[in-house]
């Protein structure tokens, strides 16, 4: 009967395991199990020792019974393996390489309960097929057929923190988002342990890991925000720089982690992100209201000193008209995409000296812009001399019009942002075209020979301003 036993739990843990991405329970067949029921029956009958202390050969049956229930144990163990293995599971690190920080956390976190619940669906077969029924006969059976789970369990737990070691910059949200997945089924993990009496905890070991990776990874972001403001001997172009980019994708994917970034942050203290570096008061991990001001003053060092590299970087272009297009394109970004068309609610966690740096970084960059791209036209018509400076002032106008021209051609502004750019267009016409217009009331009409001296009309330069923006 033992024999016959195997043979059926055999044929109903082998054949083509399931496929796809998502781990799901593994149902004995059951018609076999039907047929195994009354077997499992005679052999919970057939005499042992706690039973039948005086049959002779109790102790045999109880040997045979014990290696035939090991067996079970085995077979299942290694099919739900297998099976866990074509469902993904084995894929599962390659698969959350190509997912943003936040999904692919949330994906460890599926995979992570997909295990759990094919190990609560095999607790009950195995109550329902176990020949030795004690409370210790069951642990260590069950004990037995998680082992092989086990396995494939601490192995990938294991390739997931090299993977964030190796890029923690890149993988930090990884980090949070599957540590508060973790976290969440860690009640579970532990009931499956206790049932089969293991001390050991995977789940409590990679957490401890994934926490102390949060943890540094806040001061590391920091840390390389700042150094890009080092980096001046670099051409910068003038689109958004690699830092500005992100430091946007890292700060608004912390609304999806609020509790993982809220925990972390208070664990590490207040303003400790910072290296050490004005450090506050270590909050109370269970006050909710203080963890989102912590995450409030970490989202603000954030922002300045991205604020700071921006402005370091454009102060050190050799070609500074270049550098302030640089700088208020940058800054403008920022600006739209945290305060006032975020995609995510990063928004909400803006204290008002976060809503008021980028405010005034803002209109400062806006006014560089201003100052050295079209100042030059405006101050090319300023007051003093006479008739006879028409033509120096004409010639140093349209000079400086070509200049911003050719410039706005090879560098773009608010290239992605067609209100802002129809905004600030209005605002260069504003301007220059009137004051253009008054230089020509004064000095060119009813003079022949100053007109002469206008390569546009105020009409054309106007056109020509809007075309600025044009793309």
């Amino acid at each position: 009967m033992c024999s016959l036993y195997t043979k059926f739990t055999g044929e109903g843990s082998s054949g083509t395991p399931p496929g796809g991405n998502a781990i799901t329970p593994l149902p004995f067949p059951t018609a076999l199990l039907r047929t195994l029921q009354p077997i499992i029956d005679a052999l919970r009958r057939m005499p042992q020792p706690s039973t039948h202390p005086s049959h002779p050969g109790a102790k045999a049956i109880y040997q045979t019974l014990k290696e035939t229930q090991k067996a079970y144990a085995d077979i299942r163990g290694n099919w739900a393996k297998k099976c866990i293995e074509s469902m993904g599971g084995r894929r599962i690190i390659d698969r959350v390489e190509t997912l943003d920080g936040v999904t692919a956390g949330r994906e460890v976190g599926l995979w992570v309960n997909g295990i759990i619940a094919v190990a609560g669906v095999e607790y009950d077969l195995m109550l329902q097929m176990s020949l030795l029924t004690t409370t210790g006969a069951v642990q260590s059976t069950y004990s037995t057929l998680l082992a092989p789970i086990g396995s494939l369990f601490t192995t990938t737990l294991s390739l997931l923190i090299n993977l964030v070691k190796g890029n923690l910059n890149k993988h930090a949200f990884l980090a949070l988002a599957a540590y508060e997945e973790l976290s969440n089924a860690r009640k579970a993990w532990g009931d499956i342990q206790s049932r089969a009496g293991r001390n050991e905890n995977e789940l409590k070991e990679t957490l401890v890991a994934l926490r102390g990776i949060c943890l540094r990874s806040f001061p590391e972001f920091l840390l390389d925000v700042r150094g890009a403001g080092t980096k001046t001997n670099v051409e910068l172009g003038s689109g958004i720089h690699d830092v500005t980019s992100m430091v946007v994708t890292y700060l608004q994917q912390i609304p999806q982690v609020m509790d993982a970034v809220g925990t972390a942050l208070v664990t590490l203290g207040d303003g400790m992100w910072k290296m050490g570096e004005g450090a506050g008061k270590v909050l109370d991990k269970s006050d909710q209201d203080d963890e989102r001001l912590i995450i409030e003053h970490f989202v603000y060092d954030v922002v300045t000193a991205l604020l700071a590299s921006l402005n370091s970087l454009a102060t050190a272009s050799k070609k500074p008209a270049q550098g302030a297009i640089f700088h208020f394109n940058n800054v403008a970004f920022l600006r739209t995409k945290l305060l006032l068309d975020p995609e995510t609610p990063i928004d909400d966690l803006l204290g008002k000296p976060t809503q008021d740096a980028l405010n005034s970084n803002y209109r400062t960059a806006k006014a560089t812009y201003f100052d050295v791209n079209f100042s030059p036209l405006v101050q090319a018509l300023g007051d003093g001399g006479g008739r006879r400076d028409v033509k120096e002032k004409m010639t140093r106008f349209f000079d400086a019009l070509d200049e911003a021209s050719d410039r706005h051609r090879v560098s773009k502004v608010l290239m992605d942002d067609e209100e802002g750019k129809e905004m600030l267009q209005e605002e260069v016409v504003r301007l220059v075209v009137p004051a253009l217009k008054r230089f020509c009331d004064k000095n060119i009409q009813g003079s022949k020979g100053a007109s002469k001296y206008m390569r546009y009309s105020p009409d054309d330069v106007e056109r020509q301003i809007r075309g600025l923006y044009s793309y």
